[in-house]
């Protein structure tokens, strides 16, 4: 009786514990309409996300807004047809969508998961 007291006792106690650890989730970069140029000393930032996000509409193969964020899922797309449409843009580490270049933004995206892919299927 006494060790099936003691375990519920200690069970009791770590699950108590487990709810005061604070969660860590990446920081992000946060704005509906960002300036242009963006600059990372005036922007908002957001904390415990899952992924950030620059989500980009763009008109006559111009970029019209920008906007950056957190998402709780996210996949990279480029839905331009003709100069028209939204680029979208996910990363994992923290304050990652403050690259004001999206071209490089995405090569680094697409270059750090060809390597993740090749590690895994050695």
């Amino acid at each position: 009786m006494y060790f099936l007291t003691s375990t519920l006792n200690l069970s009791v106690i770590m699950f108590l514990a487990s709810l005061s650890i604070p969660t860590s989730g990446l920081d992000c970069y946060s704005c509906s309409v960002c300036r242009q140029p963006f600059s990372k000393k005036t922007t908002d930032t957001m904390t415990g996300c899952t992924v950030c996000s620059v989500s980009q509409t763009w008109l006559d193969g111009k970029r019209v807004t920008t906007t950056r964020g957190c998402d709780n899922s996210c996949s990279s797309v480029d839905l331009r047809i003709k100069g028209n449409g939204l680029v979208k843009t996910c990363c994992k580490t923290d304050l990652c969508n403050g690259n004001t270049n999206l071209r490089w933004f995405k090569s680094i995206v697409l270059f750090s998961g060809l390597i993740v892919f090749k590690l895994t299927h050695i």
